[in-house]
């Protein structure tokens, strides 16, 4: 059964991660799990959960892949989905049309070079900024 959704999306594998701030913590290499050019989907730990109910706006949010440029922008989380790690999802607020352009082309690319694989429970690591190994 197709999706119905605004934008297509593409289920990535591993390779692909999201840096960002929320509520003046930074947390960097948290694995996308999905990809559109309206928003994304990572899994994050627990600590960002904690600041998420008070702060739904994510700041300096930059890919962190060969595929995309780094250029920061601004998203607004948009659900939650288990815990530890839990999958959080995240409309783009301010996308850079170069950023968008770049997400569209790998979005199509990855949707026509095979199907959407299944999303498991895959056990991934997750580093936060300043602490040891981030």
């Amino acid at each position: 059964m197709d999706e119905i959704r605004k934008f297509p999306r593409a289920i990535l594998g591993p390779g692909y991660f999201l840096d960002f701030r929320i509520g003046g913590t930074a947390f960097s290499g948290l694995p996308l799990v999905s990809l559109g050019a309206g928003g994304c989907s990572v899994l994050v730990p627990e600590s960002v959960l904690e600041r998420y109910q008070k702060f739904k706006i994510l700041e300096e949010v930059h890919f962190d892949c060969e595929a995309l440029p780094a250029s920061p922008f601004k998203a607004r989380v948009a659900w939650v989905s288990g815990w530890n790690p839990a999958c959080l999802g995240m409309n783009f607020l301010d996308l850079p049309p170069e950023l968008a352009e770049a997400v569209a082309g790998l979005v199509q690319g990855l949707r026509q070079a095979a199907p959407a694989p299944a999303v498991t429970g895959m056990p991934v690591p997750i580093r936060q900024a300043g602490m040891p190994g981030a």
